[in-house]
């Protein structure tokens, strides 16, 4: 999921965001100034700003990188600043102000295997309990035994 902001587009999932901002052809690290602090951005190309505001939760600074990516044709380039959430979260919006995103409507479910192997455990141990629980309920042929008085 993601949006579209006034000069770009974003995807996320629950760690990361990623922002496409587009730049002319050919253009080149040195041309691009990117600074990511953990609730603001600002990028510009060549001195004109493209990207400037506060981010709408915090990111993770040492784990948030930009690169520049060049198709083949020479015809596009792009910006892609990948940001580390702080927090696992759906925003709304990459830059406060800019258009939203109803996040309500977000699928937020996730694959067993994006979870570290203590949750993992801990979901496999409840879907365990609950099928146990399940076919204990739906033995109506052979309710348990009461268990004696002592």
């Amino acid at each position: 999921n993601g949006g579209i902001g006034p000069n770009y587009f974003w995807t996320q999932t629950l760690k990361d965001l990623t922002v496409y901002v587009d730049v002319p052809p050919l253009t080149r690290g040195k041309d691009i100034t990117c600074i990511i602090s953990a609730k603001k951005l600002y990028l510009a190309h060549k001195n004109e700003m493209l990207l400037d505001g506060p981010l709408e939760d915090a990111v993770s600074t040492d784990d948030s990188v930009w690169t520049i990516s060049n198709s083949t044709e020479a015809s596009n380039s792009q910006v892609v600043i990948s940001l580390e959430k702080c927090k696992k979260t759906w925003w709304k919006h990459v830059i406060e102000g800019h258009p939203e995103i109803d996040t309500t409507k977000v699928d937020s479910t996730q694959n067993i295997s994006e979870y570290d192997e203590v949750t993992q455990a801990a979901i496999r141990k409840i879907v365990h309990e609950q099928r146990e629980k399940t076919k204990l309920g739906n033995n109506l042929e052979h309710p348990p035994l009461p268990l004696p008085d002592f």
